[in-house]
């Protein structure tokens, strides 16, 4: 719940500024041996200032049988970045 809150709180901050922006997008992608994955992104930035959350799943059944666990990873991620004209950090 406080992730969803902690988004909804960044996107009405963000869509406050004139020049906000937002990108998003999902991947899959699938192979032998019950091999699938899923990515999820949403970028949300101003003028100079960006967020982007992303979220990562692959699921396997070679690494079911290798570790005992269910075979499924999950990653969650947030990259930020602050661009300028002569630099850039993020």
């Amino acid at each position: 719940m406080k992730k969803i809150l902690t988004g909804v709180m960044l996107l009405a901050y963000f869509s406050l500024n004139a020049a906000a922006y937002f990108d998003g997008g999902a991947g899959m992608v699938s192979g032998p041996h019950g091999y699938f994955g899923t990515k999820l992104y949403l970028t949300m930035g101003s003028e100079s200032f960006y967020l982007k959350p992303m979220f990562t799943s692959y699921k396997s059944d070679a690494t079911k049988k290798a570790d005992g666990t269910n075979g499924t990873f999950k990653t969650y991620a947030v990259r930020g970045g602050y661009d300028r004209d002569t630099y850039g950090v993020g």
